[in-house]
């Protein structure tokens, strides 16, 4: 009849926000990103990485979430840009304001997640 489907189409836009929507680094992950880890022959992306990386910080290790700070899976694919070639300065530029907020010299871990060439 009419109408038929959408509400599957409904059920299939939801989406979980962690830790929350007003966290800095707040991580959507959806249906297609659920989906992914039911399959055993897709690789993880990004949101799944992020997820997990703040999912492990913040609930396996909460006495420990204010000494470590975890940077967005992007994080190197941005600072890395621009090649060996670049001047530090530069790189430094396109990625600050990832920091800005945090003191990271302050901090005993920093974790970057690095991704080169091949899937997570």
């Amino acid at each position: 009849g009419e109408g038929e489907g959408e509400g599957e189409e409904e059920s299939d836009s939801w989406e979980l926000v962690y830790p929350s929507e007003s966290h800095p680094r707040a991580v959507a992950v959806g249906p297609a990103d659920v989906e992914r880890l039911r399959d055993p022959d897709a690789f993880l992306n990004d949101t799944l990485i992020d997820f997990y990386l703040l999912y492990v910080t913040h609930q396996l290790l909460p006495r420990e979430s204010a000494r470590v700070h975890v940077l967005s899976t992007f994080f190197y694919a941005k600072l890395a840009q621009g090649g060996g070639q670049e001047a530090a300065s530069a790189a430094h530029a396109r990625v600050a304001a990832w920091t800005q907020g945090v003191d990271v010299f302050s901090k005993d871990f920093v974790l970057v997640p690095v991704h080169l060439v091949a899937h997570w």
